[in-house]
């Protein structure tokens, strides 16, 4: 899903225009004239609740939720997107004028509904513009308010999805806190994609907001008078949400993404034009990775947008113990049989294999999706493992009528590294791998990198079903392009006799 900032400010603004147009039910506060720095006295305060209501903004990536792939276009997927649970969070901060109260400033720890508007909260997407409803746990619509008490303290918004991989998840998520911090456990299995954002108003979107108020029927220059004057002091509080400027989260994507593709090859010299790549069936793609993380979930350090995106960018706000274990890709089916229908008469192959196994079989020269998209911490270097099986396929054998020599045997597995210099493979961004299969003889790859923001369809024209959407393409790498190098063999498993080379 993808929106570009300048289509999405009316769709933000709308909202805002309600609120602060209505002013039986949401009365203009009108601010004295006071000295440079005066308080802004809550007895002059609105009357009634205010209610939160956040938005979603240009998410700048399409996301991806566990088990069931990527989130498209939201006509096209809005199921997906609207069962999606953020955890959302509200927490006290310092401005000037609770400073100068007792215990006006951040307790992450503290309890309380003053300290914590909002804490696991949530909240889920209503429509394709991005506007959010608060949920309980039973999945009931319910209303959330700003403090009544204190209209001029003000509160960070956060939010975060990590498709129930944090500790406790679903229902007993467990957090901890400190004074100024949230974290929560994570363990990823490689389909998880893991989502954050801090609300704040970009400069754009604040002038947007304060011109909304003065476009307001009835608007009287001392209606954004407290807005102007304080800025930021009080973004987010009761004061502004009667003004209609209301959180917006920015999301962020904290994993890399990783596509493996996959295609069959011909080497240069080969005698037999159709290769014997139609012989090989992957059974399980796997790659190197840690999964055991501590996510960030709130931070008091945070004071403005530029130290938030300095620890966003430089990786702090995600972080994973060192030990490694191998996170397996989610393979699309594609069996042997299909391919080849005889073979669903054959022993040896029914033997081998089963009515639902994950196996993809290797049967045209262009390139396809092997699997799932796999979501993993952003790292300098990943390795990756194939495992294989090779059919017997006798010779004169096609896909209308064939036979195997003998029973399907397994081949050693492959492992091989995928770089990306300089500095290494990005949060945010997805790297297509393409995997060239010239049968038991070798393996090539060659690496897509392309910003999750998209890739354009031409520099994809040879790969089937690889199409971009018509923005930026980044880069292509090739990684061992000499075809003609034997370095990368199969070997078959032979359990008694050990290896021998085909």
């Amino acid at each position: 899903m993808m929106f570009r900032i300048e289509r999405l400010l009316p769709k933000i603004l709308l909202p805002a225009l309600l609120l602060v147009s209505c002013h039986e039910s949401y009365p203009a506060l009108y601010m004295e004239e006071e000295p440079e720095g005066a308080t802004i006295h809550p007895e002059n305060g609105e009357l009634g609740p205010v209610p939160i209501v956040p938005t979603l903004a240009d998410p700048l990536y399409d996301i991806h939720t566990r088990g069931t792939g990527a989130f498209e276009e939201y006509d096209d997927d809005a199921e997906h997107w609207e069962n999606a649970d953020f955890r959302t969070f509200a927490l006290l901060t310092a401005n000037q004028f609770s400073r100068s109260e007792a215990n006006g400033t951040a307790n992450y720890a503290a309890t309380d509904t003053l300290h914590r508007l909002l804490f696991d909260q949530r909240m889920r997407i209503s429509d394709g513009a991005l506007n959010v409803h608060f949920y309980d746990p039973s999945g009931q619509q319910v209303a959330k308010y700003y403090n009544w008490e204190r209209q001029n303290w003000k509160y960070n918004f956060f939010t975060y999805h990590a498709d129930n991989c944090q500790d406790g998840a679903p229902d007993n998520v467990r957090y901890t806190t400190t004074q100024d911090a949230v974290t929560v456990g994570v363990t990823i299995d490689g389909s998880q994609d893991i989502l954050h954002a801090m609300a704040y108003h970009d400069p754009e979107q604040w002038d947007a907001a304060l011109e909304a108020i003065q476009e307001t029927e009835g608007y009287e220059d001392v209606e954004d008078k407290p807005l102007r004057q304080y800025g930021t002091e009080l973004v987010y509080s009761t004061m502004s949400g009667h003004r209609g400027v209301q959180p917006i989260f920015n999301v962020s994507h904290l994993l890399t993404r990783l596509d493996f593709m996959i295609k069959g090859a011909i080497p240069v010299n080969a005698t037999d034009e159709t290769g014997d790549f139609r012989q090989i069936v992957v059974r399980k793609v796997s790659v190197q990775s840690p999964s055991r993380g501590t996510l960030m979930v709130a931070n008091d350090a945070w004071t403005d947008t530029a130290q938030y995106h300095r620890d966003l960018e430089a990786g702090r706000l995600l972080t994973f113990a060192p030990e490694r274990t191998y996170l397996p890709v989610l393979l699309h089916r594609a069996p042997a049989s299909d391919y080849y229908p005889w073979l669903s008469d054959s022993p040896e192959y029914q033997e081998r294999y089963h009515d639902g196994d994950d196996l993809f079989h290797i049967s045209s020269t262009k390139s396809r999706p092997l699997g799932k998209s796999i979501m993993l911490p952003a790292d300098t270097m990943f390795r990756v493992k194939l495992d294989v099986d090779f059919l017997d396929i006798a010779a004169g054998s096609d896909p209308t009528h064939g036979s195997l020599k003998g029973p399907v045997r397994e081949l050693n597995s492959i492992e091989y590294e995928i770089k990306y210099p300089p500095g290494g493979f990005q949060p945010g961004h997805a790297y297509t791998v393409i995997i060239s299969v010239y049968g038991v003889q070798q393996i090539k790859g060659q690496l897509v990198l392309n910003a999750w923001l998209g890739q354009t369809a031409e520099a994809f024209k040879d790969f089937e079903g690889l199409e971009g959407n018509g923005e930026d393409i980044d880069d292509l790498i090739f990684i061992d392009e000499d075809e003609n190098d034997q370095s990368d063999r199969w070997d078959f498993v032979t359990p008694d006799e050990g290896n021998d080379t085909p």
